[in-house]
Formats: structure tokens, C-alpha cells, sequence
């Protein structure tokens, strides 16, 4: 591919003229776009300094994947604009403007430090052709044409503590099985995790919420729109890790076993949540919502937990007969004191 706009930033140090790059020596469209445009051109500048700002945070061992990064996001926005079709050059400024303001506003969160670790997030596109759709307008919606994508925004740790270097591991392959049934099964690459999702374009996102001691946790979202489908499919995860251990959190490390755990947290959701299904119009037959909830409470990828309490995450709404994913419900810890194990240390 071409060298175009912010690359050249990456590569050589050049005189800006009305973007990142020289002006005179233009040729792709995306590059003729950028200094045609005003706005273009000035967001092509504030992505360029948005980018040298996160590289300078960022711990000396981790710039080359920073790079690697920026360089996979210029070639995806070449696919995902080109200059083709009847109202080209106002579809390619629109698509340079969307993907110019996404890149920025993840660029200015790149680096974060929370607690004792700096941790640094790490992105992916990847694509691969699909199979040709029919003439259908819904199914023209695709991404990059012709082709199925997948795209990951995750944090890794800057740490070499085997505990961390465990997390980092096991966090990017959570992120890359977040859309599956299983979500113990490893997938080995975001390749494969594409393969998976074939005929659709999908938005991987982490989100790091709590930093301890013992535990770390993080919400994993993926927002999957199918080629030929009228809405989009939204599958969201919580992946709670225990440090010392180097493992995910299971129910046993929390609750008493044998307690009636299950049933505590049932209790503490179904009065806040039976009404708001009623509400918001969907239906209740008999126990169904009840043994629904009952799978969905019992689930640590459906916790978050903080000082407060622990909060339930209820993902897909279809087991609950409702139309929009319920809000989280956060049961304070004294109400989960009889049934918590003596050992578990609450979140400060």
C-alpha cells in the first residue's frame, strides 16, 4: 500500500504543509481528500499529535507494538474509505472524519495508569473476504466492502511480574472468545476469532474498572452487526482475574459453598428487575424469567465488583423476555454477609 498522511509521520520527519505530509506530493485519493479539506487537514494534525503524545507516554517497551498499532489503523481506513461510487468524495470525507475522530479519542486514552501499573492499550483490524451478498440494502452495510472485519481495543499491563505477564495473556484471549458460546475455549489469534464471525463486521472493546490487590476487573463488550441483519447483536462479558493466582474468579472464591448464595443474589435482583421488565413491556410466563435469572446471577462473567457491592450484568436480554438489556443491579456486601466466604477480601 501506498504511504499516505500520518505515515509518514511514523517513518521519516517531513515539513507539514497543510496536513501531516506535503501537500505537493498527494496522490492516493484519501491523501488529495485531506488537503483539499480544511477539516480534514486540521483533523489529520490533531491525530498526529494525538499520536506523538500517547508514543511519548508510552514505556519504552511497548512503543514498537504502539507503532505497529497506528500503522494497521491507516492501512484499515484505506480499505474502509475508498473513493468509489456516485457521491464519492463526500463518502470518503465522511468515512476520513469518522475514522479520524474514533483514532484520536483512543489515541488520547492510550495510556493509563491505575494503581501501581501503567497499562497501555493495544489495537487490531483484522478483515478477510466474505461470501458476496445478495442485492438487498441491508446487506450492502458492510464495513470494508466485500469483506468481513473485526477490530480490538484492549489494554495490556507494563509490568514483568509473572502475575501481570499471566493477565495480559489471559485478558486478549478473553477479548478474542467474547462473542462465542463457550467462553472457556481459547481462540488462538484474532484471525481465528474473525473466522468465527464470518459475514458480519465486529467492534471488540475493553474496559479496565478496577484495579486491587488481589483483584483486577474488566468489562469485554463486542458489537457484532451482521452483513444481511436489521440490528445489531451485542455480547458483553466481566473478566474478573485473581492476581496471586493467575487464574479467572470462580463462585467458590466469593461465596460460600452450599450457603444458598445463588438465592441470595436472586433475591437481590428479581424485586428491581421483575418491574422493569414490566415497564419496558416485555413479558413474564411463569418461572421462566426466575430460572433465567437464576443461570444468569450464577455466572462471574456476569459480575463486577467494587466497594460497594456486587453488581449483576445481564447481557443478552432474549433469556429474560425482554426487549432492551436490563441495567446492571449492585447488591450491597452486607447483604451478601451471611454467605460470603470468610477468606474473601472485599474491593476498597
Amino acid at each position: 500500500m501506498r504511504k499516505f498522511w500520518s505515515v509518514l509521520f511514523l517513518l521519516v520527519n517531513v515539513t507539514a504543509y497543510a496536513a501531516s505530509f506535503d501537500c505537493a506530493k498527494a496522490t492516493t485519493p484519501q491523501e488529495k481528500a485531506i488537503c483539499a479539506s480544511p477539516k480534514l487537514s486540521a483533523a489529520d494534525d490533531q491525530i498526529t499529535a494525538a499520536y506523538k503524545a500517547a508514543l511519548a507516554q508510552t514505556p519504552t517497551g511497548m512503543t514498537a507494538g504502539v507503532r505497529d498499532d497506528q500503522r494497521a489503523w491507516l492501512h484499515r481506513t484505506a480499505l474502509r474509505c475508498p473513493a468509489v461510487g456516485k457521491n464519492a468524495v463526500a463518502d470518503l470525507n465522511e468515512c476520513l472524519n469518522t475514522d479520524y475522530e474514533a483514532r484520536t479519542k483512543q489515541l488520547k486514552s492510550l495510556v493509563v495508569h491505575q494503581g501501581d501499573v501503567t497499562f497501555v492499550w493495544r489495537s487490531i483490524a483484522v478483515s478477510t473476504k466474505d461470501t458476496p451478498d445478495p442485492g438487498d440494502p441491508v446487506c450492502a452495510q458492510e464495513d470494508v466492502p466485500g469483506s468481513s472485519t473485526l477490530n480490538a481495543f484492549w489494554p495490556q499491563a507494563n509490568s514483568d511480574a509473572p502475575e501481570w505477564k499471566a493477565w495480559n495473556l489471559a485478558l486478549e484471549s478473553a477479548a478474542r472468545r467474547v462473542d462465542q458460546s463457550d467462553k472457556k475455549v481459547p481462540v488462538a489469534t484474532w484471525e481465528k476469532a474473525l473466522r468465527g464471525s464470518q459475514d458480519s463486521d465486529s467492534e471488540v472493546t475493553v474496559s479496565l474498572r478496577s484495579v486491587g490487590k488481589q483483584v483486577v476487573t474488566a468489562s469485554i463488550e463486542d458489537f457484532q452487526m451482521g452483513h444481511c441483519a436489521p440490528y445489531p447483536n451485542v455480547t458483553a462479558m466481566q473478566f474478573n482475574w485473581l492476581l496471586a493466582e493467575q487464574r479467572e474468579l470462580l463462585a467458590k472464591d466469593v461465596f460460600r459453598v452450599g450457603s444458598g448464595w445463588e438465592q441470595a443474589l436472586v433475591k437481590g435482583c428479581r424485586d428491581v428487575l421483575i418491574p422493569q421488565i414490566r415497564k419496558d413491556g416485555g413479558k413474564i410466563e411463569g418461572n421462566d424469567v426466575l430460572k433465567a435469572l437464576h443461570t444468569i446471577v450464577a455466572d462471574p462473567h456476569n459480575w463486577q465488583m467494587d466497594a460497594k457491592g456486587l453488581s449483576i450484568f445481564f447481557g443478552n436480554s432474549e433469556d429474560l423476555n425482554h426487549a432492551e438489556i436490563p441495567d446492571p443491579i449492585t447488591i450491597p456486601w452486607a447483604a451478601l454477609k451471611p454467605v460470603l466466604q470468610t477468606s474473601f477480601a472485599q474491593p476498597q
